[in-house]
């Protein structure tokens, strides 16, 4: 090895056994023994001619021989020069491979793993084949009146050994290499969307073919749903939806003609001088499949801004007075009061009348009586209020029951302030209008709840006092109670 020179190494290439010594001068080295391993011996792999991947997961795969093999290396086999650990060389064998790509085996020696070989030959599966996609068109239409002809679902062109099947799996065809046409029933049940799908009998790969085609029923007019309210403001206008399928026409009318007017979008323009009942009317058709028509009705009725009124009754009162206050009524309006003052009140919210007691003596700001006309289409109306003050006589105290024939202050209807009135007059009804009781001039006697000298029973009775000093009569109600 570099015989001559003064080289301090040297390299030399060897495939045997070989034993080496140095010589430096007339001295030579311990002798050094190098032992040469080889790798193993290539062998050849074979497997089917031909061979190409399959879409189907149960198919035995394909089988790779390797030969010769050795007893002391390790066989492994790559695919795309990535391992296959899934796969291991038996009986000189590689089997089940399915998956398209380029497959080589390398071998290493199990004792010295780096010495490694490459097998000769390489094995390659194709691609798998999937079926060449066709373009679907065709279909058909029919109204649901007229069924029975037949729509034709086409597919462009087809293959030899590949099978044809509409989505429905209702029907299969066998490719031949031409146009193939599928044959359907215009009938309800076989309305619908089709694509077909192909399958190669060979690779068992399937491809969707390109578009689909339609099969449709048309069916008559449905019955149409007129949405809206039952009751409108006659003021403005208003959309009337409807709910209807497959009309081609409609065709709308408002009565009577003085409620307003509609366009054919179901606008309506109500007439502000109108009021009551009006009718929508809608009549759908569609003249594709026929002349048949349905129609619909809406009844509403349309009211008015509730106009307001003064209020009517006394705006001077005292403590224990009860005063019906009123409004002028509207049909379909409803009367909301209040009154800032302690009392207690009944009302007819219809018909715009309240009844007012006043449990005490207001204040020298009087109290405030208002009222709120409300339609239900329209809202509420301009707000009308009634200021109510303490009339100057409210000196004079009227109890509102008598308990005849008992120990307590209330056995005979004792008037307080009555003495600042010597010209007073009193009558007293019945719940019928008929009087039980008078007086004139000064109270110096109570009444005692007797009619003539006869006891009156248990009941509520209604007075009139006048203090005969140019200020309002008083009015209200003492209950007898006889035990």
């Amino acid at each position: 090895i570099a015989n001559g020179t003064n080289a301090d190494q040297a390299t030399a290439a060897i495939d045997v056994p070989t034993s080496f010594r140095a010589k430096v001068g007339s001295n030579y080295s311990n002798v050094v023994n190098v032992t040469v391993t080889n790798p193993p011996a290539k062998a050849t792999l074979t497997g089917p001619a031909n061979a190409t991947a399959t879409c189907e997961d149960n198919v035995t795969g394909y089988t790779l021989t390797l030969a010769p093999v050795e007893s002391n290396a390790d066989y492994t086999l790559y695919k795309d020069d990535q391992v296959q650990s899934a796969f291991t060389l038996v009986n000189g064998k590689f089997s089940g491979l399915k998956q398209a790509g380029v497959y080589t085996v390398k071998a290493n020696l199990i004792e010295s793993p780096t010495c490694i070989s490459d097998m000769t030959e390489t094995f390659t599966i194709a691609p798998a084949i999937y079926p060449t996609k066709f373009t679907v068109s065709g279909g058909g239409s029919a109204c649901a009146n007229a069924v029975g002809g037949n729509a034709n679902i086409v597919l462009s062109g087809s293959q030899i050994g590949v099978i044809y099947a509409l989505s429905d799996q209702t029907t299969s065809l066998l490719g031949t290499g031409a146009i193939l046409t599928f044959s359907k029933t215009l009938t309800s049940a076989n309305a619908g969307t089709y694509s077909v799908i192909a399958l190669d009998t060979l690779t068992q790969c399937q491809s969707a073919m390109n578009e689909v085609a339609e099969i449709t029923i048309r069916t008559g007019v449905g019955t149409p749903t007129l949405v809206g309210e039952s009751t409108y403001c006659n003021k403005g206008s208003n959309g009337i939806a409807v709910v209807v399928d497959n009309a081609t026409s409609k065709v709308w009318s408002l009565s009577p003609p003085s409620a307003g007017a509609i366009d054919q979008t179901g606008n309506v323009t109500w007439n502000d001088t109108y009021t009551g009942k009006a009718i929508i009317k809608i009549v759908v058709s569609n003249e594709d499949c026929g002349t048949e028509t349905k129609e619909d009705t809406l009844t509403t009725t349309l009211t008015a801004t509730p106009q307001s009124s003064p209020i009517m009754g006394d705006s001077l009162v005292c403590r224990g007075n009860i005063v019906i206050y009123s409004v002028k009524p509207q049909a379909g309006i409803t009367y909301n009061w209040t009154i800032n003052a302690n009392t207690t009140v009944e009302k007819d919210d219809s018909k715009g009348i309240i009844t007012v007691t006043y449990m005490e003596d207001l204040s020298k700001e009087g109290a405030t009586l208002s009222v709120t006309p409300t339609s239900i289409g329209c809202g509420p109306g301009q707000v009308q209020s009634k200021q109510i003050n303490k009339d100057n006589g409210c000196d004079l105290f009227v109890p509102n029951i008598l308990t005849p024939n008992t120990a307590d202050n209330n056995s005979v209807w004792k008037l307080e302030g009555v003495e600042n009135y010597p010209k007073m007059s009193i009558q007293i009804f019945n719940r019928w209008g008929a009087e039980v009781h008078s007086h004139s001039g000064k109270y110096d006697k109570p009444w005692d709840g007797t009619t003539g000298g006869n006891p009156l029973p248990t009941a509520t009775y209604y007075y009139v006092i006048d203090k005969n000093d140019g200020t309002s009569k008083i009015t209200g109600s003492v209950t007898v109670v006889r035990e």
